[in-house]
C-alpha cells in the first residue's frame, strides 16, 4: 500500500484521513469493475489470452440454460471460435466487497453471441464473484439468467 508523503496542514488535516480511507475502500471496487471491463474487451475481441488473465484458474461459470464450464472450457471455446461476441455491454454493474479478498458484482448485459452455429441476441442478468489473487482481481464463479419477463 501506498503512504502519502504529504502532511496537510490546516482544515485540510482534519480531512486527509476520512478522504484517505475513502480512496483505499473505494479502490478494491474500483479495480473489480475494471477487471469485469477488461474480460468484457477480451470477450468481444476473442482474445483468448486475455479472457484467461482475469479468470481464475477454479472458475465455476455457468450458464443460463445450466451448462457448467471451467476456466479451461472457456478459454478453448472463445480460442476456437466456438463461441465470438459482436456485442456484450453490461449495465447497471454493482461490486459490493466481502472482506479485503472477494467481492459480488452483480448487473446485466446485453450480447450478441454466435454458439453451437447460431447467433444469439439477448439481455441477461447475472450474479459473479471475484477473488482477489497473487496476480490481482480473478473471476471466481459467474452464473447467468433471463430477466424476468417485463409486466
Amino acid at each position: 500500500m501506498h503512504t502519502p508523503t504529504f502532511r496537510p496542514r490546516g482544515p485540510a488535516a482534519l480531512l486527509a484521513p476520512l478522504l484517505l480511507a475513502a480512496t483505499l475502500a473505494a479502490g478494491p471496487a474500483e479495480d473489480v469493475a475494471t477487471a469485469e471491463q477488461s474480460r468484457q474487451r477480451a470477450l468481444v475481441a476473442g482474445d483468448a489470452d486475455a479472457l484467461a488473465a482475469v479468470l481464475s484458474d477454479e472458475l465455476q461459470y455457468l450458464h443460463p440454460r445450466g451448462l457448467a464450464e471451467t476456466k479451461a472450457e472457456q478459454v478453448a471455446a472463445l480460442r476456437e471460435r466456438r463461441v465470438a461476441y459482436t456485442r456484450y455491454d453490461v449495465r447497471d454493474l454493482k461490486v459490493r466487497l466481502l472482506g479485503t479478498d472477494a467481492a459480488v458484482a452483480t448487473g446485466e448485459f446485453a450480447q450478441r453471441k454466435l454458439a453451437n452455429g447460431e447467433w444469439r441476441e439477448g439481455t441477461l442478468r447475472f450474479h459473479a464473484v471475484w477473488r482477489r489473487e497473487a496476480a490481482g482481481w480473478r473471476l471466481f464463479s459467474f452464473q447467468s439468467m433471463q430477466p424476468p419477463p417485463a409486466k
